[in-house]
């Protein structure tokens, strides 16, 4: 199997995170702003395609799993792999699931399914696939599959072996997907798994990646953004598509939409990295840095300050209030990273299995 290695982070892939998290963030702020207090928002406004986002980000984490993991010169072990992946993103997705968790038990509405479903990141323990408290947090259930799959993929390092196992595995459950409509069953074949998978394909094409020629790059991230602004006049976030990332949603309907073009502006900036350079890029790389933060915060900071932004100063313009949901989401997702997820990320980093480091180390994390 090919082998790669990366001297310094992919920057170009650092800040197309922080356009994607922004993108989130804009169909979320807009949604709210939109809408009265207490009722769901709409999904067909043009800026709702933001939340394709998430199609990025997963696109994203196949491109760098993969790197960090099965072509990683120095492999790490299962166990390694799945702590860096676990130790990165589930501590402070848990510090910001707390407020919507004690909320949940003050009303009443805490319960078994949706509690695994926080805590384990398992949307399927219940009668009907759920999500978690901290809504948002609905993708990581794909992630933690994904990496765990990938773990199960080191185990050993004998990746030719590992991967023929997983790939009749995965033969079998597609098959039993045709069978039943169980929901076990339907997470672990979603289609959203399409996505990684053009991600980790994109990891292994990234040593023609870096020399093609810069005009492609330019013409491939132009093609997607295009695409998706096409989609957006056409309406494609229809709550069809987008209101429910784990049910109620035509997923591979969505796949189809969104995962083409969030595919190729990723192989877009995948080329154009080499001539991103200077203050500017620095910055947006550090919003990178900042975007899993801003993810997972904007959940608390959007609804929580339309409430307050409708109720106590009773402004209704949606033109007016979306600019202040975005920006506070932004501060607040910065301030977050600063103040509460690096400290905990240069705490766990202390705790290692084994001695094989991954070669890619300094790439950033996959997740939004």
């Amino acid at each position: 199997m090919q082998e790669a290695s990366i001297k310094d982070r992919i920057v170009s892939l650092q800040i197309l995170r922080f356009f994607a998290a922004v993108a989130v963030v804009v169909a979320h702020a807009s949604c709210v702003a939109r809408a009265k207090p207490g009722s769901l928002c709409s999904l067909y406004f043009p800026t709702e395609i933001g939340v394709a986002g998430v199609d990025v980000f997963f696109v994203l984490s196949g491109f760098i799993i993969t790197f960090t993991g099965p072509l990683a010169i120095r492999r790490p072990s299962g166990g390694q792999f799945f702590w860096r992946r676990w130790s990165r993103v589930a501590p402070i997705y848990y510090l910001l699931s707390i407020p919507w968790v004690a909320q949940a038990a003050m009303t009443g509405r805490l319960n078994w399914p949706q509690t695994v479903g926080t805590f384990l990141f398992w949307p399927a323990a219940g009668p009907s696939l759920v999500t978690p408290y901290l809504v948002v947090g609905w993708t990581l259930s794909y992630e933690m599959i994904f990496y765990s799959t990938v773990s199960a993929l080191l185990v050993g390092r004998r990746l030719r072996r590992n991967l023929a196992i997983l790939a009749l595995l995965l033969a079998a459950l597609i098959a039993l997907r045709q069978l039943t409509a169980w929901d076990p069953v339907r997470v672990v074949t979603s289609p959203y798994f399409l996505e990684f998978a053009a991600g980790a394909a994109l990891a292994w094409l990234w040593p023609r990646l870096k020399t093609a020629t810069m005009v492609l790059g330019i013409g491939l991230i132009v093609l997607g953004v295009l695409i998706f602004t096409l989609e957006a006049a056409y309406g494609a976030a229809h709550p069809a598509f987008a209101l429910n990332g784990i049910d109620r949603t035509r997923v591979l309907s969505r796949v189809a939409m969104f995962g083409p073009p969030a595919a190729i502006i990723v192989a877009g900036a995948c080329i154009c990295d080499r001539a991103i350079r200077g203050g500017l890029a620095r910055a947006l790389a550090w919003m990178g840095d900042a975007s899993y933060s801003t993810y997972l915060s904007h959940g608390l900071v959007v609804p929580i300050l339309a409430y307050l932004w409708f109720a106590t100063l009773g402004v209704s313009s949606p033109w007016l209030t979306t600019p202040v949901l975005i920006a506070a989401s932004l501060v607040v997702g910065a301030a977050t990273y600063v103040f509460i997820e690096r400290p905990i990320l240069k705490d766990l980093r202390r705790v290692r299995f084994g001695a094989a480091p991954l070669a890619a180390a300094s790439l950033p994390g996959g997740s939004p």
